[in-house]
């Protein structure tokens, strides 16, 4: 486990050995002459495995520029530089004009990216997992610490933030299990990605395969605009429906400064005032993410009256993509014969039992959508991000209007299915994921029909709602 610190007067490299929990440190400060220490920290980073959080961006290239003379002035402006220039962890090297080993970036694991939570800092991460010892940063970085607030520090250092890092490491052991396998696979160290970063790994690899090229993020400038077309299949009896999918097909869509796509005000309003679309007096709302109903502190359980089940799209957006033939710009088309080649794959494994294989491909197909609205992807193109969810929500707004004018209520709505409180008299249960032959699977398949999408049901007894996301199913 690799941490450090720097202030002015002061730097502090400190490690702990994840075998035995032995902890080496290096300092140069004006009370510290690190004299050799320098050949020793090298030696270490280039004969162990290196785990940090965050070192990509920061702490490696800070412990090369340390390790090729920086004096401690110089590694406190490039520490400044970096956090204050929200510098990218891909520029910080030719920022200081020095270079990692290949060897030491091959063979270290920063946890940042692999740990689930984009927002989560150490500290918290360190606070979920019950860490021993919970201590924020004990001074200003701006401060010029006395040789007191030097040793406070170190221990700081040593103590805290290595135990933090080795706490993470330790809980995130079954997510690195997969990047190591997954990078034997493809070939590719994946062992600092997150999940989609993965996922876009192994769809990347196949795809430079297949053309015998590499690819690149395409360029696209803000201000571009363009018109949604909705699939043929896209129908709706009421004639609010009818005129706001009107007016969403003939609006132009602007990219943003920021790379991103919005979609219109009088379409989902703003976060503090959203626009709902009503269906049979319930309400919806739209937005990039998906569809949602509006419920929240509820309860609803089946009886002899009504029967309570949820249906979901198996890999809704990525059955969109294919089925309307979305691919970037990067690729061209030979994108749609990997992506399905993946999600077809994930099928096998599901079937086989496969657990590595099922989630990575997973994480792919997932991965995939999320980054046509990345600037950073060379799957960015904005405007498929908005075919791929747009028709997402206007095709289960489609089956909520029909599931309502047969007389089944919709309990609930989320982003790839809904829950139905479905009448007894409609309703003959499940055959394993199938609902059988009834009313309600009429319903359903007929809907599947005319997208080409399939469903799969699954049986509550109660839904426990504080909001549409947060909820416990029985």
């Amino acid at each position: 486990m690799l941490d450090i610190e720097v202030y002015h007067d002061y730097f502090f490299l400190g490690l702990k050995r994840w075998e035995d929990g032995k902890r080496r440190s290096f300092e140069m400060s004006t009370q510290k002459d690190i004299g050799r220490g320098r050949d020793d920290a090298r030696k270490f980073l280039h004969q162990y495995q290196i785990v940090t959080y965050n070192g990509m961006g920061y702490d490696l290239p800070l412990v090369f520029y340390w390790l090729n003379g920086a004096n401690n002035e110089e590694l406190k402006r490039a520490s400044d530089r970096i956090i204050n220039g929200n510098v990218r962890w891909w520029e910080v090297e030719d920022m200081l004009g020095i270079r990692i080993p290949w060897k030491v970036k091959q063979n270290h694991i920063d946890l940042i990216e692999p740990q689930p939570n984009p927002f989560a800092s150490l500290k918290l991460l360190n606070a979920r997992l019950h860490g021993k010892r919970l201590q924020d940063l004990p001074f200003d970085p701006a401060e010029i610490p006395t040789h007191a607030q030097m040793d406070e520090l170190s221990d700081y250092c040593l103590i805290s933030d290595l135990d933090a890092t080795e706490n993470a490491f330790n809980a995130l052991q079954e997510p690195l299990d997969l990047r190591r396998k997954v990078g034997q696979q493809i070939g590719v160290n994946v062992m600092s990605k997150s999940d989609t970063q993965m996922g876009l790994a192994i769809i990347k690899k196949r795809v430079e395969d297949r053309l015998g090229r590499k690819v690149y993020k395409p360029k696209i400038q803000p201000g571009l605009t363009f018109k949604y077309k909705a699939p043929s299949y896209i129908k709706f009896k009421d004639p609010k429906l009818r005129e706001m999918l009107r007016k969403i097909q003939v609006h132009d869509f602007v990219v943003k400064e920021d790379g991103k796509v919005e979609l219109p005000i009088w379409l989902a309003g703003t976060k503090k005032k959203p626009i709902h679309q009503i269906i049979n007096g319930r309400s919806y709302q739209m937005g990039i993410g998906g569809l949602h109903s509006c419920e929240k502190n509820r309860k609803v359980e089946s009886d002899n009256q009504y029967a309570l089940c949820d249906f979901d799209v198996g890999s809704y957006y990525p059955s969109i993509i294919l089925s309307l033939g979305l691919y970037p710009k990067a690729t061209g088309p030979v994108f749609l014969e990997v992506y399905g080649g993946v999600k077809s794959d994930r099928m096998k494994a599901k079937r086989a039992g496969d657990k590595v294989v099922d989630k990575s491909m997973k994480i792919s197909l997932n991965g995939a959508f999320g980054s046509f609205g990345s600037k950073w992807s060379f799957v960015y193109a904005p405007h498929l991000l908005i075919a791929t969810t747009l028709t997402g929500q206007l095709a289960l707004m489609m089956l909520i209007e029909r599931s309502e004018n047969i007389g089944v209520p919709v309990c609930s709505a989320n982003t790839d299915g809904v829950v139905l409180m479905i009448p007894r008299d409609k309703w003959d249960g499940l055959d394993k994921d199938r609902a059988r032959p009834s009313q309600l699977a009429d319903l359903i398949e007929q809907w599947e029909r005319d997208t080409q999408f399939a469903m799969e049901g699954t049986e509550y007894s109660a839904l426990y709602n504080q909001s549409v996301n947060s909820y416990f199913a029985i």
